[in-house]
């Protein structure tokens, strides 16, 4: 478990994780690159289970298996963006189903955060008071509100990945609600969400209030806790496991190794036909430029 392998979905092959084996139906529980392309008539969950039949590993001498593997598209590990750049390439994050079940009933507040309201129809919510307080718009016509809480960046780019989709308008006014209220006001709900047991617990929580009034504690200790956590997220500690996966594994799929003999010397797909739409330029391309793929001695990809 742990280790990096290429499954097969449809007739294209892609990276995973391995995160289980299952003996009694001889399938590993996967989780896919998040980077991974799927044909669109061919979408599947970014956990599942995979019988043995369709994962390889990367094949080291074995030239006739490489000759085989048709390569689908994913974004390779030298790609990824890290830091707040994950932020801004939302687009290769997609978000997890449990961000839709989060956000889904919040849509309609989002939707009215990003149509840029005036001040006084926002006032109900924590980032409409705290937009009163400074009232300072940026020259796209959004409010800036720079605070994250302790959310990640993957966790934000999950959230803005989802608006994008989910919020009509939003496909065109990006710069008006990344990093602003309706950017903001999400997080809050994310946050609220991850606390909502500690938050419940608090002794002011109005227990025997209405689901309104519940909901509006929530909500604003969410917001000041996000004031306060903003600055100390864990990125700086937590290891992206699966983008280390990915890039370990990429190392032993495509750089000049000796110990993949016989296999070596970019012999994929040379018997299978071509890959899925584009990936043969990205596959030369990271043969071409395989030295940024850095070595890591000895290392595993553990949970």
């Amino acid at each position: 478990a742990g280790k990096g392998a290429l499954a097969r979905h449809g007739k294209f092959w892609y990276p995973v994780r391995l995160v289980q084996f299952h003996r009694e139906t001889d399938a590993w529980q996967v989780r896919w690159w998040r980077g991974c392309r799927f044909p669109a008539d061919r979408p599947v969950d970014f956990q599942s289970l995979v019988q043995t039949t369709d994962l390889v590993d990367e094949l080291w001498q074995d030239r006739a298996g490489r000759h085989a593997i048709l390569f689908g598209q994913w974004t390779h590990a030298h790609d990824v963006p890290v830091g707040e750049d994950i932020i801004y390439a939302f687009y290769d994050v997609p978000y997890l189903p449990e961000i839709d079940i989060i956000l889904v009933p919040h849509k309609s507040t989002i939707q009215h955060l990003i149509s840029l309201p005036h001040f006084e129809d926002i006032q109900h919510s924590p980032v409409g008071r705290h937009l009163q307080q400074g009232r300072k718009m940026t020259l796209t016509g959004g409010y800036t509100v720079k605070y994250c809480g302790d959310l990640t960046a993957v966790q934000q780019a999950h959230v803005a990945q989802w608006i994008f989709d989910n919020i009509e308008e939003a496909k065109e006014t990006v710069v008006q609600w990344l990093g602003c209220a309706a950017f903001t006001h999400a997080l809050s709900i994310m946050l609220a969400y991850n606390t909502r047991c500690i938050l419940e617990a608090d002794p002011d929580y109005p227990r025997d209030g209405t689901t309104d009034a519940q909901e509006e504690f929530i909500l604003e200790a969410a917001w000041t806790t996000l004031l306060k956590k903003t600055g100390r997220s864990t990125d700086v500690i937590n290891t992206d496991v699966d983008l280390e996966c990915l890039s370990v594994f990429e190392q032993r799929l495509f750089k000049k190794l000796a110990q993949s003999g016989s296999a070596g010397n970019y012999q994929w797909s040379r018997d299978a036909g071509s890959h899925q739409d584009g990936a043969q330029r990205a596959v030369v391309s990271i043969f071409e430029c395989s030295e940024k793929i850095p070595t890591v001695g000895g290392q595993k990809c553990d949970n």
